[in-house]
């Protein structure tokens, strides 16, 4: 045909579709869609899909490519108005029922022209209403078609633009998949993302795309994947693999920008940014800093890279595959991610990309490396590093990595600093001062963990990688004079260098640069010479030491000593360098006689800070600031020439005084008022005076001897203005003394000054309330104002010790550290304990109590001494009130001498920080204690260790206890108590207590006959007559002082007596009492103690007026508490207490339905199950009034639904972080309200409700949900209904946290995702228990392990994804499985595992999927198939055997074989051979025997210790039953692993942790594992008869007990005695005494001799 002809043919009328274009521009002209809904009512839209059909068989591809536009713009204007919905949705429905494959022909044709539009159609179903028709697209649309991956490959000619006329069909299928997953549910997008082929196109071209679509994509793939809350971590990381993250790094290359500016580098380093370090959102598994990932040795454990262990295996490849020294963008992001998963720097550096040659060269590469190392080297120390509570440091080559990165060699750096060029050098320089910062964060952080030894090992594995000191030396000397920066750089390098190692100092032969030591005689100093003089003072405070510092040389015009003093003066306030000069002149004195040690701080503080106060440049003339240094400079060569002259003048001064001790004075200030008199007084001397006067003051303030100057400064021609103030030394003369100095300096802005001579009003003002002691220095002045101020208000020392307090506790680090030791030092509160001084002790020792939080430390021992020594001595009462509550500093030996003092007022303080230490006192000081009349609060500390004192063999001492008490008119709260636990304790003190009941019936106070009779009332024989007769006495004495309301001293222990006691009174006397009650007023008749006795009165009595007055009563209640739960926010402690009475009343069997109106109830119940459904107390109130109800009187429908249906429901929360109890009382209400009506609850509604309030473990609370939901299931309308059915997806992944952490059941649009973690999957396997029947569990308990319920999840993978089948045509099916996935997700282990239950059921489903799992192989192309088949079929041929039972394997074989599927999978799992060889050995398995045990156990290789660990652990896991004992013992396992105890410690003890090979968190030392094991079978019901009758256990312990073992032989020893009777038969009971010959006590005793 030709094409003329062709072209008459398809010239097919084009009227329809022109006339649908011709309405599309009037409705967007008018944005009225009035014609297209006349146009579609008349059923043209089908038409028009015919003409689209028709037109797609037809070559006329112009038509087709028209067509298909106009019915893509015909949904978009649809979806757009809401009148056209309804068409719009039965267009679409049409089009993917019946002409889905016109858009696969659009797709196929794969020309822009025609495909573009298709595509633009699919596009624009899935906007259609956000989303509406996205799932029904979705189970059309053929993702797999071939042509998909072709139409994402760019044409040769495309460019990166969408602008032009004809997009590429790349830009807008993409465009397609932004909408498909915008507006797809998160279950289609997950399946999108499955699609590898689609998804490889997508970015294998990613570079290709424009900036807007690259944008946009990044949009999308963070808002639809990476923040998809129901994506686990898993299919984030399996998604952005590695490839995935290699393609969107190719990004950072490019420059161009979007139309808003934003660059395609940035757009990627954000988005990469967000994916990497995000652990909320991104593919970041949270880790544990520099510590290694955590595994088991029997579950599978992080991923393994570059010999380390990781959680983040993926951001290291993502690492790799950055090239930090090409961009800076790729430079941030490994930064970024370093340090957000601080695990993998250590992998990183040792990689291959980073282990080339360091060596310099001036090169762009080497410095952006250096860059790079720098900056990791900058990173801070993991937050989970430093909050860790771990006793173990992390490994040293970690850390190390951190410090110091490998290639950062030795080599390297030493090069780096000899290198010619200045900058190279410079940047040497520079990382290894950011590695001594980093060390010294380190080590801060070992020393508050005291990791001592760890810190030297990381010391020393720095030094091997540093270069000589000498080499830094060497290199500073040939640096050239006009390179500051550098040369500064270089000296803090030595200066930090020599810090932290002193002890190459000595070995070092160095020559500082003259131009350092002149830098110290220079007036200004400025910019970066201020950093260069900080350093060099750190070298001279080093190496200086030797030489004559205290003379002046030829070349300088002061000696070092002064020169020192005088650049305080220069500096100013450039730099604080006060301290750093201190600790230099203080280091320079200190083994020379110039200054005295016994003040709180040295007097060299004063010396520079009376200096920097006084000498002011800008205002001190040079004449007099030359005097000043000449003065101290003519003092110090004086005093160091002739120290003793000076020390006889002062000593002889001092023998003169009449109180000679504590006075002291430094000989220093003897010689320097000496030389004042020949200071030149022809010129201007009186700042010089000035000073000199200031220094005095303030060295007398430090401590030194006021007294002994005043004398020595008599003639010393000092103006007399101030030498007043030696003789009267307050704040007064003081004050008046500092308006001289105020016109040198404005002493309300120094803290020293002001605190010294402010008024009490000035001193507490609003604006110098903000001044507080920043050092030592200032804080010794605050405690010269407390002693000055002691006979002041007392708001004046509150002031000044609040000070203090908020200096300590706010300041920084070392800052904190100085002043703590200031304050705990005896020079600082000697003075305190002075009788006169008792109000400023009190607030001292609570400031200790304060700062120190009543926690011993070594500073404290001084204090300690003087306590000790004052609580001992003759303590008066007045002393003892004050330091009672420093007690705490005490040591043990000394707080029990203050109980064995004469002196009782310390005792109660001493006995109640006794009991916190849990420290057993004897019965003679308890005895002693009591006898004193100590008070009532005594005997709460005395109560707490009576029961760990024997008093059984000191009767007389114990009567002596008993008749004291008993002779009291009343026992207080606390007496009560003790007397309690004493009863309880002890069978003597309750026997000698009852032969007194006679005599105290007719002597005895109502006080004492009521708080004796509570306390013996709980710990009685109810038979005992005497009991009986006391309690009788006591209820009737208590009903008398409550009636005639006598003694409201009594009342209360009257109520609480009678809450237990009314069965004690006559009928008459306990109607009158409930009568009474009944009559008080407000709220007294609402507390616990009425509400018990109402209670306890309803049950003894039902006489009329009793019920009417319980009734008016509980409508009362119920009123009050429906209005507290409904308007308050918070229930106080009494609403609580009432609550829990209320409990307990009605579960004892009174029915509240019987007095209180439904109405009233029914209020009650709701307002209580709204905001409060989380409180358990509140919940278990709700129990005990549902279980009484009835269907026509409570409104269960309604209250089930608010519960069900309520977003604070605490069974959606996670279980780990609430109460089993509170989740398994709110399980029981759910219960119990479904069984009202359970066909009217069971319905698609409630099952989802309950489903996700389900999470398929063996807690009481799931266990009993479970049973709801069977029921639920079985009476839904139209017959069973699985809740399968309703399951979109199946996700079987790792939680990230705590495997109790994620809830099973998630809802979504699509329907339920289950999520099944493999983590608890792998904890069931190890804490499987054999004996799990869901029947029998109907109370909680919450010692049991928590694991999977194999009846439910069993039925979860037989339903999941990890199977499928396909229909034959002869109607049969073909059954596939997913063996990777279902090995990999621990379903095969936890199946074998089921097979040991002794549950027929769970049997027979395990059996069911293994033999599914076996058929499965027929299709799987699975790596390790054959083997994994052959066990398999082993397994299967063992369990299908004719005289199989039930259970099918024994709980140790089955916990066994449960662990080696996931080992079968890692060929280089040290045990993958001995498994191959225990697969390969048979047909079957040995039903009684323990599985290649022997061939582990007798292994020569040298993974030896490792496989006896191994399978001692895991049997540890599997012996469960009796049966699982007796096969151990037919297999010698006992006569085996008891013999293994004795072999020496280098084979598998301690010294087994020390070999580098063994991963010592992974592998525990096969002794403790014997132990373990041992005591596991112990607690096997039965289990230790057959232990100790048949394989000697016993013999055993009294064998071990004589070796390093033996604290464990003997608890072991205990343990088979205690356990010996836990037969539920009692068919034990005496076997192990006879078969001991009753030695059993002997046997005790001879193991508890090896001490």
């Amino acid at each position: 045909m030709s094409k003329r002809q062709r072209s008459q043919v398809d010239e097919v009328d084009n009227g329809l579709i022109d006339q649908l274009y011709t309405i599309f521009t009037e409705v967007e002209r008018t944005n009225e869609p009035t014609a297209l809904v006349t146009f579609l009512d008349k059923g043209h839209g089908a038409q028009v899909l015919q003409a689209w059909s028709y037109y797609s068989q037809t070559s006329n591809h112009s038509k087709l490519s028209h067509s298909t536009s106009g019915v893509s713009k015909l949904i978009k204007i649809c979806s757009y108005h809401s009148v056209l919905h309804n068409h719009g949705s039965t267009l679409i429905r049409s089009i993917l029922e019946s002409h889905i494959k016109i858009i696969y022909r659009c797709l196929f044709i794969n020309r822009p022209a025609v495909t573009n539009p298709g595509i633009r159609l699919l596009s624009e179903i899935c906007k259609f209403q956000n989303g509406r028709m996205t799932g029904e697209l979705f189970s059309v649309f053929d993702f797999t078609l071939k042509v998909l991956p072709k139409l994402l490959t760019p044409k040769k000619d495309d460019e990166v633009t969408e602008n032009t006329s004809a997009p590429k069909i790349r830009n807008t299928f993409i465009r397609f998949i932004h909408a498909f997953m915008k507006n797809g549910s998160s279950v289609i997008r997950k399946d999108l993302i499955t699609q590898r082929k689609i998804i490889t196109g997508w970015f294998k071209y990613l570079t290709a795309d424009s900036a807007e679509l690259i944008r946009d994509s990044f949009v999308i793939l963070t808002d639809c994947v990476l923040k998809e809350t129901n994506f686990m971590r898993a299919t984030k990381v399996s998604f952005f693999n590695d490839w995935v993250l290699g393609q969107i790094a190719r990004l950072f290359y490019r420059v161009d920008a979007t139309e808003a500016g934003e660059v395609v580098g940035d757009l990627t380093f954000n988005f990469m940014k967000f994916l990497c370090t995000d652990s909320s959102n991104g593919v970041c598994f949270s880790d544990k800093g520099w510590y290694e990932a955590s595994v088991s040795a029997n579950t599978d454990g992080p991923q393994k890279a570059r010999g380390y262990k990781i959680h983040n295996r993926l951001l290291l490849s993502c690492l790799l595959i950055l090239r930090p020294w090409d961009d800076e963008h790729q430079l941030n992001l490994v930064l970024e991610i370093l340090a957000s998963s601080p695990e993998l720097v250590a992998p990183y550096m040792k990689s291959d990309t980073m282990t080339g040659s360091f060596d310099p060269k001036l090169t762009s590469y080497w410095v952006s490396h250096t860059v790079l190392f720098s900056r990791i080297i900058s990173l801070p120390i993991p937050a989970n590093v430093e909050n860790i509570v771990n006793t173990a440091a992390p490994p040293v080559g970690n850390v190390l990595e951190n410090i110091l990165p490998s290639p950062l060699s030795k080599t390297a750096l030493t090069k780096c600093l000899a290198h010619e060029s200045p900058l190279i050098r410079f940047f040497g320089v520079q990382v290894l001062l950011l590695v001594f910062k980093k060390l010294n964060a380190v080590f801060e952080l070992y020393d508050s963990k005291s990791w001592t030894d760890d810190k030297i090992e990381v010391l020393e594995g720095v030094y091997k990688r540093l270069p000589e000191l000498q080499t830094i030396f060497s290199s500073l000397n040939s640096c050239p004079n006009d390179n500051e920066l550098l040369r500064t750089t270089l000296v803090q390098l030595i200066a930090v260098f020599t810090k932290y190692a002193p002890d190459m100092i000595s070995t070092t032969s160095v020559v500082l640069p003259g131009s350092l030591v002149s830098s110290l005689e220079k007036v200004d100093i400025l910019g970066i010479e201020v950093l260069e003089l900080q350093g060099t003072l750190e070298i001279q405070a080093r190496f200086i030491g030797s030489g004559k510092w205290w003379n002046k040389t030829a070349d300088t015009p002061y000696s070092l000593f002064t020169s020192l003093l005088r650049l305080c003066t220069v500096i100013g306030d450039k730099a604080n360098f006060v301290t750093q000069i201190s600790e230099l002149l203080i280091n320079l004195s200190f083994s020379t006689m110039l200054f005295q040690q016994e003040s709180i701080i040295s007097p060299i503080y004063a010396l520079l800070q009376s200096l920097s106060s006084v000498i002011d440049p800008s205002k001190v003339d040079q004449e007099q600031q030359d005097k000043i240094w000449k003065l101290i400079d003519e003092t110090i060569a004086r005093c160091m020439r002739s120290p003793y002259k000076y020390l006889d003048e002062y000593s002889s001064i001092r023998s003169k005084l009449d109180k000679p001790d504590g006075h002291f004075l430094s000989p220093f200030v003897v010689t320097l008022i000496e030389q004042f008199k020949f200071v030149d007084r022809t010129t201007p001397f009186e700042t010089v005076e000035l000073w000199l006067c200031t220094f005095i003051r303030d060295v007398c303030i430090l401590g030194e001897s006021w007294d002994i100057v005043n004398k020595i400064t008599s003639d010393a021609k000092i103006n007399g203005e101030f030498s007043t103030l030696f003789t009267v030394h307050n704040p007064e003369s003081i004050s008046s003394w500092n308006k001289v100095l105020a016109e040198k300096v404005d002493i309300d802005k120094i803290y020293f000054e002001f605190i010294l001579s402010a008024s009490n009003h000035h001193l507490q003002s609003k604006h110098q309330a903000a001044l507080y002691p920043m050092s030592t220095y200032d804080l010794v002045a605050t405690r010269f104002r407390i002693l000055s101020s002691q006979s002041e208000s007392s708001s004046v020392l509150d002031f000044l010790f609040d000070k203090i307090e908020k200096s300590i506790i706010f300041s920084n680090k070392n800052t904190k550290i100085s002043l703590i030791k200031a304050v705990t030092s005896s020079s600082f509160w000697i003075e305190f304990f002075k009788k006169e001084n008792r109000d400023i002790l009190s607030r001292y020792l609570k400031l200790v109590e304060s700062v120190f939080e009543s926690k011993f430390s070594p500073e404290l021992e001084s204090l300690q001494t003087e306590l000790n020594n004052q609580a001992t001595s003759e303590c008066t009462e007045q002393t003892a009130e004050i330091i009672k509550s420093s007690l705490w500093c005490l040591n043990d030996e000394q707080l029990l001498k203050i109980i064995d003092t004469p002196v009782k007022y310390l005792v109660g303080a001493a006995t109640g920080v006794l009991s916190l230490r849990n420290i057993i006192l004897t019965a003679k000081q308890v005895e002693k204690i009591v006898l004193m009349g100590s008070s009532d609060n005594v005997y709460k500390p005395l109560s707490l260790l009576v029961s760990k004192i024997d008093f059984e063999s000191s009767i007389d001492v114990l009567e002596n206890i008993i008749n004291y008490l008993v002779g009291l008119p009343l026992l207080q709260l606390n007496q009560n108590l003790f007397l309690s636990n004493l009863i309880t304790s002890s069978s003597a003190a309750k026997t000698l207590i009852m032969g007194k009941i006679d005599s105290l019936l007719t002597t005895g106070s109502d006080g004492l006959i009521i708080s004796l009779a509570s306390s013996i009332f709980k710990h009685v024989n109810s038979e005992d007559e005497k009991r009986n007769e006391l309690l009788t006495d006591a209820a009737k004495r208590s009903y008398t002082i409550i009636i005639e309301d006598s003694d409201s001293a009594l009342n209360t222990i009257a109520m609480d007596l009678l809450q237990n006691t009314t069965q004690y009174l006559e009928n008459e006397q306990l109607a009158k009492l409930v009568e009474h009650l009944f009559s008080l007023s407000g709220l007294d008749s609402l507390n616990p103690s009425v509400t018990k006795i109402i209670g306890s009165a309803s049950l003894a009595s039902s006489s009329e007026n009793i019920e009417a007055g319980i009734k008016k009563w509980l409508q009362k209640c119920f009123s009050w508490l429906t209005r507290r739960l409904s308007e308050d926010v918070q229930l106080n402690e009494r609403t609580k207490d009432m609550i829990k009475a209320l409990t307990d009343m009605f579960n004892i069997g009174i029915s509240v339905w019987k007095y209180v109106p439904r109405t009233a109830i029914n209020a009650m119940l709701e307002a209580s199950s709204g905001k409060w459904i989380s409180d358990e107390d509140i919940i278990n109130l709700n129990l005990s009034i549902v279980k009484h109800a009835t269907k026509t009187n409570l409104e269960y429908t309604k209250l089930f639904q608010i519960i069900i249906n309520h977003a604070k429901n605490p069974l959606l929360y996670i279980r780990g972080y609430l109460p089993a109890s509170l989740c398994f009382s709110m399980a029981k209400l759910i219960s119990l309200l479904f069984h009202f009506d359970i066909q009217a609850h069971s319905n698609r509604s409630v099952q989802t409700k309950l489903l996700l309030l389900y999470s398929g473990t063996t807690r009481a609370d799931d266990v009993t949900l479970r049973y709801v939901l069977e029921v639920v299931e079985s009476k839904m309308t139209g017959g069973a209904v699985s809740w399968t059915n309703a399951v979109f997806s199946w996700n079987f992944g790792e939680t990230e946290d705590d495997e109790t952490d994620r809830r099973m059941f998630i809802e979504t649009r699509d329907g339920f995702e289950v999520c099944i973690s493999t983590r608890l999957l792998a904890r069931s396997i190890k804490f499987f228990d054999p004996s799990f029947d869901k029947e029998k569990v109907t109370e909680l308990n919450e010692d049991s392990a928590v694991f999977y319920d194999p009846n439910f999840i069993l039925m979860v993978i037989a339903s999941s994804n990890l199977f499928s089948a396909t229909l034959q045509e002869d109607g049969s099916y073909i059954y596939n499985a997913d063996i990777k996935a279902i090995v990999d997700t621990h379903a095969l282990d936890y199946v074998i595992v089921c097979l040991s239950s002794l549950n027929k059921n769970v049997n027979s489903m395990a059996l069911r999927i293994l033999q599914a799992i076996a058929s499965g192989f027929e299709t799987s192309s699975y790596r390790d198939r054959a083997l994994l088949r052959l066990f398999i079929n082993k397994i299967l041929a063992s369990v299908m055997a004719p005289e199989a039972t039930t259970p099918l394997l024994p709980t140790i074989t089955a916990t066994i074989l449960g662990h080696l599927p996931t080992l079968l999978a890692s060929p280089a799992h040290f045990l993958h051979p001995h498994i191959a060889s225990f697969i390969l050995a048979g047909p079957t398995l040995p039903r009684n025997n323990i599985p290649f045990y022997p061939a582990l156990l007798n292994s020569t290789e040298a993974d030896h210790v490792r496989c006896v660990s191994w399978i001692i652990e895991v049997m540890t896991y599997g012996i469960k039953t009796l049966d699982d004992i007796r096969i151990c013992t037919r297999a010698g396992v006992w006569e085996t692993i008891l013999g293994l105890i004795h072999v020496p410690g280098d084979v598998y003890g301690t010294k087994v942790s020390k070999n580098p090979s063994i991963n010592k968190r992974r592998f525990k030392d096969v002794k403790t594992l014997i132990w373990e094991f041992i005591w596991t079978a112990q607690s096997v019901a039965n289990g230790t008869p057959t232990l100790v009758t048949r394989n000697g256990a016993i013999a055993w312990c009294e064998q071990n007990s004589t070796t390093g073992d033996n604290n464990k032989a003997k608890f072991t020893a205990a343990r088979f005695v205690a356990t010996s009777g836990e037969s539920s038969t009692g068919d034990n009971d005496g076997k192990l005494a006879k078969w001991m010959n009753g030695d059993i006590e002997g046997m005790l005793e001879r193991i508890a001799q090896f001490d």
